[in-house]
């Protein structure tokens, strides 16, 4: 639903065409401010994954630059080849995608099915061209079933009364101030929501109808989309953003990298990859690896950097994906320090992208230099791809101009004017007071949170979010008498619509161990580096890890500490009690579940999934 018109907009323009819409059969949904998404799948049951930008898959380069989507992207892996093949091909599903509750702006109550909305389906041609769109309730709700998410979240359909039809054009006949006013008390959700339907008691992923919704959008005779939105949201993106563009620390890292590769004999990096993707993948593991043991590294960046990363890159879906990493000693590497995960990151987002504008100290010369190489590294990989899926012509427009709305470091697409520049000998390096780039950033470089020297052993038990049950107990047990430490205990996943309800239980749970307990973190995913954080600031240090051992190998990846793994046992496996949950069979329910459960039961059934 990108790029919808206001009809706010089309009203103050031609006020009788939208009262001859208003007359008409009328469709109403409420637009989600979530991230777009697509999925399709092509010839052999292949799968390709798109997001804004849409006329390009996203690639392994993508997808290591950050988790984002990949709890998307997991979950249409998981689909057998039986159930692909039920996709038509040439099919391109759209969703809205929530990989936590606050994607965009608006902070929601819950996250829909495996995190995704259907909202439309566009039937495309052989070349990418789209023939039709799909975007029926009826239709998309059947889809979704089959995809296993949620479908369109539908408010009204119908004629319009003529009450509804009065607030409705009261509200277009009202001018952006005064709505600016009147919504600041008045809340949008309540006054739109109750009015189409008086029987709605919250919005689609609201508890309520006090919390903000991002717009509605208005469908007449099943076409004409136009949206109307909530003024109070259409204010909040007004408001100046704050500054995401490249830091000068930024721009101060890619004149290091430059240098370097300037100084690189390509001929001496040996690859083994057949396609781009994994030929670039491979190129930037090894001369990151070289980058390491360089004198670069060793004066500016080797004690460790602050980048000033936007507050959207902290989080851990912007966080470097080891999946395609395959070289061992640059696996090594990124496990050492967060500053080396975010220069790999640099150096994998910027050596395959033109930059269009200067900025910071990257003045035009500088620029200038930086495509010839993206240039010169684009050619040295590509001319080894003996089975590529592209053209040249492809391949440049693919790899080469790229677009990512997640990464700053991506800044600006395509090619400078082809003026005369200096050579690169002759451009004056941006000057610095000292030698050294660590010296220089110091004062502006947060150190890191650190537990004091008397903190608390413990040991992270990490397991999904179930209820309690005998293994968690025996877990507990087995780790303090492993270990002579208490344990906290990690549940990762939310198979609840919410969380109170295990919250309340899981105070209990704790109260009943306080011997064996010292707290109880929910995540809803394995965020290692924030479980880290949440030790250090209670003034515990995580010595051990009792989970499953690939847990236990993506704990030291993340946080680059090399904790005690205990094998679990099969303790922690215990996901029949959800079963039993699920299908109300409340003694053997029981039978599973400790004590401290028992009086949750309806509770817990109630708040699935």
């Amino acid at each position: 639903m990108a790029g919808l018109s206001s009809l706010y907009e089309i009203y103050k323009k031609d006020p009788k065409f939208v009262e001859k819409l208003l007359s008409t059969v009328v469709d109403v949904e409420e637009k989600l401010d979530g991230s777009r998404f697509g999925f399709e799948v092509r010839e052999g049951n292949e799968m390709k994954f798109f997001k804004r930008n849409d006329s390009v898959p996203l690639t392994k380069i993508d997808r290591t630059l950050g988790r984002y989507y990949e709890k998307a992207i997991g979950h249409f892996e998981s689909f057998n080849d039986e159930k692909l093949s039920r996709f038509p091909e040439g099919w391109r599903f759209g969703f809205e995608y929530f990989p936590n509750l606050v994607p965009v702006k608006i902070a929601y109550d819950r996250i829909p099915l495996n995190h995704l909305v259907l909202t439309d389906v566009s039937v495309r041609d052989p070349q990418g061209k789209i023939l039709e769109v799909i975007d029926d309730k009826k239709t998309l709700d059947q889809w979704a079933s089959v995809l296993e998410c949620e479908g369109p979240p539908q408010v009204f359909r119908g004629k319009l009364s003529d009450d509804q039809k009065n607030k409705l054009l009261d509200f277009l006949n009202t001018s952006e101030e005064k709505l600016d006013e009147k919504f600041k008390t008045e809340n949008f959700s309540k006054y739109f929501l109750k009015t189409l339907n008086p029987s709605l008691g919250k919005s689609f992923m609201q508890n309520s109808l006090d919390k903000d919704i991002e717009a509605l959008v208005f469908k007449f005779d099943g076409k004409n989309p136009l949206k109307v939105m909530n003024p109070v949201y259409r204010m909040q993106k007004e408001k100046k953003e704050e500054d995401d563009k490249p830091s000068d620390i930024y721009s101060l890292t890619l004149v290091f990298l430059q240098e370097f590769y300037q100084d690189l004999d390509f001929r001496k990096i040996k690859l083994k990859g057949k396609t781009f993707e994994e030929r670039y993948l491979e190129f930037i593991s090894k001369t990151f690896t070289m980058f390491c043991k360089s004198r670069f590294y060793k004066n500016n960046f080797a004690e460790g950097v602050d980048f000033e990363l936007p507050k959207f890159l902290t989080r851990e879906e912007a966080k470097l994906n080891f999946k395609f990493v395959t070289d061992e000693e640059t696996q090594e590497l990124l496990k050492k320090s967060g500053t080396n995960r975010e220069l790999f990151k640099i150096m994998l987002a910027s050596m395959r992208a033109h930059k269009k504008r200067p900025f910071g100290v990257f003045k035009k010369e500088l620029l200038w230099h930086h495509n010839q190489l993206v240039d010169k590294i684009a050619d040295y990989i590509n001319s080894g791809v003996k089975e590529s899926f592209l053209t040249y012509d492809q391949f440049r427009e693919v790899f080469l101009v790229t677009e990512n709305e997640n990464e700053w470091y991506e800044y600006g697409v395509g090619k400078l004017n082809e003026i005369s520049f200096p050579t690169y000998k002759e451009v004056k390096k941006p000057s610095r007071e000292t030698s050294s780039f660590v010296e220089t950033l110091r004062s502006i470089s947060p150190k890191p949170f650190l537990p004091s020297k008397d903190s608390e052993a413990a040991t992270a038990i990490i397991c999904e979010t179930v209820p309690y049950h005998a293994g968690i107990l025996t877990a507990l047990k087995d780790a303090k008498e492993a270990t002579g430490n208490k344990s906290i205990l990690c549940m990762t996943g939310n198979p609840f619509k919410s969380m109170e309800t295990f919250k309340e239980m899981s105070t209990a749970f704790l109260n009943a161990n306080k011997d064996l307990l010292h707290t109880v973190v929910i995540l809803g995913y394995p965020h290692f580096d924030e479980l880290r954080d949440f030790a250090n600031h209670g003034n515990l240090r995580i010595e051990n890890l009792y989970c499953d051992k690939r847990i236990a190998d993506d704990y030291r990846v993340q946080t680059g500490e090399d904790v005690n793994h205990i094998d679990c046992n099969d303790n922690l496996n215990k996901t029949k009690i959800v079963d039993h949950l699920k299908s109300g069979e409340i003694d053997k329910f029981k039978k599973l579940g400790l004590p401290v459960t028992h009086n949750f039961f309806y509770k817990l059934k109630n708040d699935l999934k």
